[in-house]
């Protein structure tokens, strides 16, 4: 399920056709007729109240139904358009239903484990790809086939050349370079949560190995958005003020940079030297001009980032004057309304929900974050399984939060159901009446 997840697109790439993305549907469809058939009652999981993030789910599935309903009615989309947004927006919950209720430990411990065996796959391939477009200007015949697909499933629609420009970054296997880091992001943190937490060596290379992918695929966002993520939580940088500075934590980190710098000795070794000059170069350059572009250095066009995040939040109040609904219930989850796919992603997400249930969840998912990292309990020799399972799901939902600011990746194909993973983890281990029946399965 996991793999058909994470590697949908390729299959319609080599397809030609969108098929494939539904192949993880039907397989947790599977799951769940046989799952009737054994002794485990879903009955005996009956709680006493719904919680928050199942009212919020409740919403959001209200939302979807709602919106591809009336603008497919009256004709705002097509058929086929409706059908879509209710595919890939809805089926996702599926996977939130079946690891809250049914899953036991050792099948969430194993989706874990193959999300990190997925996450280096993509990574791997992702640092081939930019050593093959940056240095040799080279572009291969997978990235060839992808941006045909695109052009097919968008027929006279301008798709950016981007992919396929020998020279710029890597987009890797999947969409985009975004949806690309986001699963070596995930890779890693699913790999942590299964490493046990005095484990500082083992922890620290894994950091730096899929640290390293992320900067050599040179996707900015993901990289800041994983240094604060793992800073906050792999570090325990959100209890500074609580805690004061946690000296194991510090040597931990000192061993990562190590760590790094015999990484960069050995890749001198393992290839020629004007190789390494020329990726530094590459990289250096980038890093550069992003970095000028966050903070204003530079100009993306007539604009600073700032200045163009202040621009699309004006559009779209400046568009509710012509469609008040959409401060309440958002242009939805089709075609219909505002253009998504921008570079401010955070202006995407307000538009699909509008304003006030986009301002309850992103409250609601701080709010979560900050309790699962309070129940983590850090020095406990022998943590309990609740550990793992918070960590994963609080550090990847506040990577996701980050890139916000400048890529919305979360509701993306290969994203939106382990974000929806993530919440059966906050809601299985942090609801009360849930943890008193499904504990020990």
């Amino acid at each position: 399920m996991a793999v058909l997840i994470c590697f949908s697109f390729p299959l319609q790439v080599v397809t030609l056709s969108t098929i494939p993305s539904l192949a993880p549907y039907l397989v947790i469809i599977l799951i769940f007729i046989l799952s009737l058939g054994s002794s485990f009652n879903a009955t005996q999981l009956k709680q006493r109240s719904v919680s928050p993030i199942v009212f919020f789910i409740i919403v959001y599935v209200f939302f979807v139904i709602f919106h591809a309903a009336w603008q497919g009615i009256f004709g705002f989309i097509s058929i086929t358009n409706c059908i879509s947004s209710l595919v890939i927006f809805l089926l996702p919950v599926l996977f939130f239903y079946y690891f809250r209720v049914i899953a036991t430990h050792q099948e969430i411990r194993v989706f874990l484990f193959t999300i990190s065996v997925l996450g280096l796959i993509i990574g791997t391939y992702w640092a081939y790809d930019s050593y093959s477009m940056l240095i040799l200007k080279q572009v291969n015949d997978y990235s060839l086939k992808a941006f045909e697909y695109s052009q097919f499933r968008s027929p006279g629609q301008y798709i950016s050349d981007s992919r396929i420009s020998a020279g710029y970054r890597s987009h890797g296997l999947l969409e985009n370079h975004s949806i690309t880091a986001a699963w070596v992001v995930l890779g890693c943190f699913s790999a942590l949560s299964l490493i046990p937490i005095k484990q500082f060596l083992q922890r620290s290379v894994i950091i730096a190995i899929f640290g390293m992918y992320l900067l050599v695929g040179l996707n900015f966002t993901s990289i800041v958005g994983f240094v604060i993520a793992i800073l906050l939580v792999e570090y325990r940088m959100f209890a500074l003020f609580m805690q004061g500075i946690i000296p194991k934590k510090i040597i931990s980190l000192l061993l990562l940079v190590m760590i790094y710098f015999i990484l960069f000795i050995l890749l001198q070794f393992l290839m020629s030297d004007s190789v390494v000059s020329n990726m530094y170069t590459s990289i250096a350059l980038f890093m550069e001009g992003q970095i000028g572009l966050a903070t204003g250095v530079t100009l993306a066009g007539d604009r600073t980032y700032a200045t163009g995040l202040v621009d699309n939040l004006y559009l779209y109040f400046y568009n509710l004057l012509e469609y008040p609904f959409g401060l309440i219930i958002g242009d939805g989850f089709s075609a219909f309304g505002s253009k998504k796919g921008g570079d401010y992603g955070v202006i995407d997400t307000l538009n699909r929900f509008g304003m006030i249930f986009f301002i309850a969840i992103f409250v609601g998912l701080i709010r979560l974050i900050y309790r699962a990292l309070k129940k983590i309990e850090f020095n406990n020799p022998n943590p309990p399984k609740k550990n793992t399972y918070l960590f994963f799901a609080s550090i990847f939902t506040m990577y996701l939060l980050f890139t916000e600011i400048h890529y919305s990746v979360w509701s993306s194909k290969s994203i939106l159901p382990v974000l929806f993973f993530c919440l059966a983890l906050f809601d299985r281990y942090m609801h009360p009446s849930i943890q008193i029946k499904i504990g020990n399965r």
